[in-house]
C-alpha cells in the first residue's frame, strides 16, 4: 500500500491535536498496483479508496470510533477533551485544492504511526 507520511506544522489543519497525516494511497494509476492488505489485487486507481477504508478500518478496531477532522475540530472547540473526540486518530477524506478525492489518517504520535507503518509498510 502506498502511504506518504507528513509531519504537520502550523500550515496543516489539524496541526494543533495531531503530529502526522498519513495519505493513504496515490493519484497516479501506476502507484496502485498492489496487494491489498486483504489480499485483492488493485489496479484502479480508485482502488486507493479501498485502501483508505481499510486503514480507517485498521484505526477504528485499534484506537476505538473517531470522527471526520473537520468535525473534530469543531466537537473539540465545543467541549473541554470530553468523550466525544478520540485523541489518538482522526480522518479526512475528500478534494484538497486541485487534488482528486484523497484518503488522509492523522494520528496523535510518533506510536501511532510505527503502528500503521508495522500494519502496512510505509513508501
Amino acid at each position: 500500500m502506498s502511504m506518504t507520511i507528513q509531519k504537520l506544522n502550523k500550515t496543516h489543519n489539524g496541526h494543533q491535536w495531531f503530529k502526522y497525516r498519513v495519505k493513504i494511497g496515490s493519484d497516479k494509476a501506476i502507484d496502485n498496483v498492489s496487494k491489498s492488505p486483504a489480499g485483492f489485487t488493485m489496479t484502479n486507481p480508485r482502488m486507493r479508496f479501498v485502501s483508505f477504508v481499510e486503514t480507517r478500518n485498521f484505526c477504528w478496531e485499534t484506537y476505538g470510533p473517531s470522527c471526520e477532522l473537520e468535525l473534530y475540530g469543531s466537537i473539540k472547540s465545543l467541549t473541554k477533551d470530553g468523550p466525544l473526540v478520540n485523541p489518538n486518530w482522526a480522518w479526512r477524506f475528500g478534494s484538497v485544492g486541485n487534488n482528486p478525492e484523497q484518503g488522509y489518517i492523522y494520528v496523535l504520535g510518533q506510536e501511532e504511526l510505527a503502528l500503521l507503518q508495522l500494519k502496512f509498510g510505509s513508501t
